[in-house]
This record gives C-alpha cells, structure tokens and sequence, in this order.
C-alpha cells in the first residue's frame, strides 16, 4: 500500500493496540477489525491508495487505486465483508453473551463471549449468569456421560468482576484467590489538574479528596515503596462449587482475551487439566495491570490517555511453557489458514473435535 510492504504496516499500526507485558502477536490480530483506523493513526490522511496485490492462484501482481472512504460508510461495508459468517461466532453478533450445547453423548460446549454482565455481585444480570451456570454443571453432572467441556472465550475481552471468578469456581478444585497481590505505586495522584475525572457533578478538589480516599481505604500496606491491597473481595479465597466440572476441559483462547477474560484462562491453563488450544491471549498470565483506571489529558495535543494504576499477581503457578510477561500459551497453536479462511472454516474448533475424537477412538 503506497510503497509499503504489508508486514512493516502491520508493524507499524501495532503500537496503537495494548497489550500486556511483552505480548506481540495480539497486536496483529488486532488489526482484523482495526486495520483502516490505525493505518489513519501512522500514516495520516492520504487522498489514494495505491494498492499491489496478488489475487490467488496468480502469480502476478495487480495494481489498483483505491479512494479513501467517510468512516460511517466504512462502517456499513464492513458489515458486508467475507468473513462475517465466522467472525459472528466470535463476536456476538448473532448470540447470547453466554450459552451452553450438549455436541455429543460425550462432549458439551460453554461458550462465554464477555464477563461484562451486570456492574457488581448484587446485578440481576450478574445473578442470572450465576443461576445460568449453575444450571449447566447441575445438567453435566447429573449426565455421567459427559467426560469432556470445550470452554470457548475467543474474542471475550473481560468484563466487571467477579463474573470471572465466580466462572471459575465451576472448574476449580481448590480455593483460589482472584490475585495474590495487588499494589500501585502511588495513593497520591500526580498532575491532578490534567486528569480528567468522570463525576462531573463533584467539583475537583472534592474529586481529589474522593478518589486519593478510596485509594488510601484499599492500599494500606506500605512497602519498599509502592502501596499494596489490604484484605477486600479482590483477594478473598473463594471455594469450588460443589457442581465443579470433574472431566477433561478444553480452552479455547485467541489474541483478543484480555482483561479478566486473560485472568479466568490463566486460572483456568494453571489450575486444571485443561488443554488449551488456539493462540497466545492478549492479556498476561502471571500478571497484568488492571483495576482502577485514570484517565489524563495531554496539556498541549488535548489527547486523552487512560491506563490502570493496579499492578495484579494472578493465583497461577510457574509453568516451564509460560516465559514472563507473556499470554497464556496454548499447548496446541491452531491459526486460521489461507483455505480455512476462504471457506469460512473454524481452525480451531475443528481441530479440537478431532482431537476429542481420536481420543474417544483410542479408549
């Protein structure tokens, strides 16, 4: 596209999408949806695009100018492109934030799209995920017969807590925390008169005083310098449910599992038997920065940045395929090829069930 090879745009795009630690691949990914945005943000308005291209089974290039397009409009034909039949299922287009499938005698399917259900544990919304999944392990466990779960977060990007706790109690089997420590390094909130607040009702210095308060109430332990979480519902050790799932779980991740969702894997890929499939999630295993966020206004430019000031130690252990700073890594890396692409072929869930069926083969 204009004299660029298309990996050093990708390349270059990436820096605009954040991950955790010192994970690469999400930043790529990112760019399914994304792409046309960030090509805006690191090379600006253009009046064309010249594009190179080789169509399949050609083997030489085609050129083409392309017109740049009002967003609204792009909006409209994305809607329209190829792989929409796919990208459905894992974007919630067409289904439930959550729901569960008997596939086989032997094998079910919990599909869980976003931990975003309610704003706290008193939410009708957050209730009904609770009584939804109660109701699944009650079936499966009064199902003997089914031996295997597919969990599927594909594209979940977190959501409010404790969803992804309480998700996790189905499949522990033993008491976990949420996090083994959290800490930030400040209670004191530097360059206050650049941070844009969201209660516009309070004045700011009042503001200040509110939220400098909730900070002191949660940090109360100070060491080496930085601020660490006194006792709350973040790190209460939380039981299994006596509904926990017994048989063999299969995970399935991608580079859009972030946030909370990355926390439910990660205890999930740490904890259990399970055997995950897919690719290295966005968000870290053995930690992350989440929580409470702050939002600044650069004083010259007006742009806005927002970062979470809670440093996170996730309940997992030290696994020898889990590199510091890193996603959590699949025990089987299943990417979309060129063929699956063009025939709108799920990889990685057909790879998974024939995965489970060569293993019921060989009992």
């Amino acid at each position: 596209i204009n004299g660029l090879i298309s990996s050093e745009i990708l390349q270059k795009n990436s820096i605009y999408y954040t991950t955790d630690g010192y994970i690469k691949v999400a930043k790529i990914f990112a760019q399914d949806d994304a792409f046309s945005r960030y090509l805006f943000y690191a090379f600006g308005k253009k009046s064309e695009y010249k594009v190179i291209y080789k169509a399949i089974n050609d083997i030489t290039n085609k050129q083409v100018i392309i017109k740049p397009i009002t967003y609204k409009i792009f909006k409209e034909n994305f809607k329209k492109r190829y792989s929409i039949v796919l990208d459905s299922v894992y974007t919630n287009l067409t289904q439930k934030p959550y729901y569960y499938e008997v596939l086989s005698k032997n094998t079910a399917i919990l599909n869980l799209r976003t931990f975003a259900i309610g704003k706290d544990s008193r939410d009708i919304k957050h209730l009904d995920f609770v009584k939804f999944l109660d109701s699944c392990f009650i079936s499966m466990r009064n199902n003997p017969d089914i031996k295997n779960l597919i969990v599927d977060i594909r594209n979940n990007s977190g959501g409010t807590d404790p969803n992804d706790q309480i998700a996790f109690s189905y499949f522990a089997n033993k008491p976990f925390q949420e996090n083994t420590s959290a800490f930030s390094n400040f209670i004191k909130i530097p360059n206050w008169k650049n941070v844009d607040y969201e209660d516009a009702s309070l004045k700011r210095l009042v503001a200040k005083r509110v939220f400098q308060n909730e900070l002191k109430k949660e940090f109360t332990i100070a060491k080496h310098g930085v601020y660490y979480q006194g006792k709350n519902e973040d790190n209460i050790f939380r039981n299994p449910q006596k509904n926990a799932f017994k048989g063999q779980i299969y995970l399935l991740i991608n580079p859009k599992v972030v946030s909370a969702a990355s926390m439910f894997a990660a205890m999930i890929a740490g904890n259990t038997n399970a055997i995950v499939i897919g690719q290295e999630t966005g968000g870290g295993y053995y930690g992350h920065n989440g929580h409470t966020p702050i939002t600044y206004i650069l004083p010259n430019s007006k742009i806005k940045y927002q970062f979470s000031i809670v440093n996170l130690n996730q309940d997992v252990p030290i696994k020898a395929n889990q590199p510091f700073g890193r996603g959590i890594i699949p025990d089987f890396t299943i990417e979309q090829s060129l063929e699956d692409f063009l025939n709108n072929r799920d990889s990685q869930m057909e790879f998974l069930l024939k995965l489970i069926n060569d293993k019921n083969n060989l009992k």
